[in-house]
């Protein structure tokens, strides 16, 4: 009659004790391993394919969102940019051009020159307020489709012009709060 494999953790833990203390051979242990990897491996070749297909799915669908991601926050601002009647905006330009560095220093600078075109753009349309926030403060939600992004891309301006030097920031940070502000300015047609 064949035996029935089956998994006797006490009996395998027995044997590392006897082992421990002098009570049973190396050899018992070494035929009861073998047993136990004979009992457990049809199971780990079905868990291994699963598991397997499981990565395969992950490294998909991180791809994927990956491929997303990039669409989403790296776009361009549109490296031509007027303001309204077709003049060239050169500080709008300058900014893009301190985009397209490989300096940190200068995406810094790029969000701080757009911060000031936003103040610009809020002097032209009549709102009063000794800073930027305060002019923001004081605009009606519906006056402003994106005001929120003028509020998100403002604070992070803020947290440049406070801790200066030791505000890190990535390519694609800098990238996305211009892309921020472009929003803004495109909304008002202060560049197209």
């Amino acid at each position: 009659m064949n035996s029935v494999p089956f998994l006797n953790l006490e009996y395998f833990f027995k044997l590392i004790y006897d082992i421990l203390t002098g009570g049973a051979s190396l050899r018992a242990l070494i035929v009861a391993l073998k047993n136990f990897l004979a009992a457990i491996e049809p199971y780990s070749m079905m868990l291994s394919l699963v598991l397997a297909s499981g990565i395969v799915y992950c490294i998909i669908r991180i791809r994927q969102i990956d491929a997303e991601e990039r669409e989403k926050f790296n776009r361009e601002p549109e490296a031509t940019a007027t303001t309204v009647g077709g003049v060239a905006n050169p500080k709008w330009q300058r900014v893009l051009d301190h985009l397209h560095s490989r300096s940190p220093g200068d995406w810094k600078l790029a969000i701080l020159e757009a911060d000031i075109l936003l103040s610009e753009l809020l002097e032209k349309m009549g709102y009063e307020g000794d800073t930027i926030a305060d002019r923001l403060k004081r605009i009606e939600r519906s006056d402003f489709d994106s005001l929120d992004r003028a509020w998100e891309a403002h604070k992070v301006r803020n947290r440049i012009a406070h801790e200066g030097a030791e505000f890190e920031i990535a390519e694609r940070e800098a990238r996305r709060v211009v892309s921020l502000y472009a929003d803004v300015f495109k909304e008002f047609k202060f560049i197209t």
